[in-house]
């Protein structure tokens, strides 16, 4: 209905603009109703829409809802019509497409017309393809529910290393402060050593792990290849476990074949053993009463150890995402068992490296059995693990010894092991001073050069004194503990290596190979 009181004019203009949206090619529908559901305008991509959809020439005066097929999608959309009719405005969102990656995503708008009197007269719809915006906001959602969940794992994680790392400190602190204490007979002295060795132990696992996975992460694992039997293998890691299930009161059992017992393998001996130690490690952990089977099975080309265990199982919904670095199936505060959720993934990740795979195979409650599947291809040995320099014979007994390093309670601790049997000892506290400590001291007959220092580093020392001293013993005494990190001490010259943190016994034991105690 045209109302006079509105100059035509305005009404020209309103018809053309009516007109270019109904013939723009844009992609967006458009399209009108009267109150009986039949067209009395559309845009010209509706048209074409339905005819390549439907297959039907629409015109003006057809009833939309005839050409709708499914009975509950004409009820949904006459539920729509009405709705408008009855004076709502309102957007509904539509997806079409199984496929969430494929999916189309439309936004309908409703709204009713009306005529000057405020009568309704029919229902406008406009149809815009929002796919990619709401692609968007959906990524957007899920990014947020993703680091929503990965800030709970990382203040998980965090609470986890402080508690892994702070709980045997507090064993080594108070039980070192305990040594202290007057009137301690000798058994509990050696309670209290024992407790404190058991923390240190703990401590440095801990640390050990955080390097393997940060290597690993960062792709700079060294693999050295080698060949080895595997029997002796797998009998290293039966010696190495079978008192801790002792005194737990658990069986350990081993299933090898019958037939390989001179079998050997190329592949690097002491990843392979660090992995199926985590995996022991945990069946140990986990599994209170039953037993603990480690063996191997061999299949054509593919060797597959295994770890099996009559623990407490592993819930299905986690078997995917506990071989993810520092996730573990339960990482509150109640989990009631120590460690950093790296194992697992150390394995995993060592095991990629040699072209290997690890599965398992649990439920809860059920136990547990992880099977680490590796290539048997016989390869050549690829950087071979740097072995110290073979000493001929004894030097001398009493003999004159430099420390060069500069922890002063690194040195503190070399000086209490050493001053029972050296004659003299020395101190430089840099890489220059042990350089000229050597030269002004012919008498010196033993070096203990820690790699890391001040000035001058021990490995440029330990070239320079070698230039002067060929024959001088030079042992490396530092953190350092890569195989990278050894293959290029015994390149600077280095005659042989210790790992910090160094036990009296491992000194001692250099001292005597290299001929200065009996």
């Amino acid at each position: 209905m045209i109302d006079k009181n509105v100059p035509m004019d305005e009404y020209r203009n309103d018809l053309q603009l009516l007109h270019s949206i109904l013939e723009s090619p844009a992609d967006i529908i458009i399209f009108a109703l009267d109150t009986h559901y039949r067209y009395t305008v559309f845009s010209k991509f509706h048209k074409e829409t339905m005819k390549s959809i439907w297959g039907v020439d629409i015109q003006t005066g057809m009833n939309m809802l005839d050409l709708i097929s499914y009975p509950d999608d004409r009820q949904k959309a006459k539920n729509n019509f009405d709705r408008a009719l009855s004076g709502d405005h309102f957007i509904i969102n539509e997806a079409y497409g199984d496929d969430l990656l494929r999916r189309t995503f439309y936004e309908n708008h409703y709204n009713s017309i009306k005529d000057a009197d405020g009568n309704t007269v029919g229902v406008s719809v406009f149809v815009i393809d929002a796919t990619e915006r709401m692609l968007a906001t959906n990524a957007v959602k899920e990014a947020l529910v993703k680091a929503e969940a990965g800030n709970r794992l990382k203040t998980a994680f965090i609470q986890n290393i402080s508690h892994e790392v702070r709980t045997p400190l507090n064993g080594i602190l108070g039980f070192s402060e305990m040594l202290t204490q007057p009137n301690l007979s000798a058994k509990e002295k050696l309670h209290y050593n024992f407790l404190i060795k058991a923390s240190s132990n703990r401590l440095m696992n801990t640390i050990t792990d955080y390097m393997d996975i940060s290597l690993i992460e960062s792709g700079n694992v060294e693999i050295n290849r080698q060949s080895y039997h595997v029997s002796e293998f797998v009998k290293n890691l039966q010696l190495k476990y079978q008192d801790l299930c002792t005194k737990k009161s658990i069986a350990f059992k081993i299933e090898t074949p019958a037939d390989d017992e001179n079998l050997t393998m190329m592949g690097d001996q002491e990843l392979l053993q660090k992995c199926i130690s985590h995996l022991v490690d945990n069946a140990i952990k986990f599994t209170s009463e039953g037993s603990i089977t480690m063996g191997y099975t061999v299949k054509q080309h593919t060797i597959e150890f295994f770890v099996k265990d009559t623990g407490i199982g592993i819930d299905p919904e986690a078997q995917e995402r506990i071989f993810e670095p520092f996730v573990m199936e339960n990482i509150d505060d109640t989990r009631g068992y120590e460690g950093n959720g790296l194992g697992l993934a150390i394995t995993k990740g060592f095991l990629k490296l040699h072209g290997g795979k690890v599965r398992v195979e649990s439920g809860k409650g059920q136990g547990a059995s992880f099977y680490l599947s590796l290539p048997m291809k016989p390869g050549k040995k690829e950087n071979p693990e740097p072995a110290p320099r073979m000493i001929k014979h004894a030097v001398s007994t009493h003999p004159v010894i430099l420390i060069a390093e500069d922890d002063l309670y690194s040195d503190i601790y070399l000086d209490i092991v050493l001053k029972p049997i050296a004659s003299v000892i020395f101190k430089a506290c840099n890489g220059k001073e042990a350089v000229e400590m050597c030269r002004q001291h012919p008498e010196i007959s033993l070096v203990l050069m820690d790699v890391k220092m001040p000035v001058m580093n021990g490995l440029e020392a330990t070239r320079e004194i070698k230039s002067f001293r060929k024959g001088l013993p030079v042992i490396a005494v530092t953190a350092y503990a890569l195989s990278e990190d050894k293959r290029k001490a015994f390149e600077a010259g280095i005659d042989d290596f210790l790992t910090k943190p160094v036990s009296r016994l491992e000194l001692l034991g250099k001292l005597k190979k290299f001929g200065f105690i009996r």
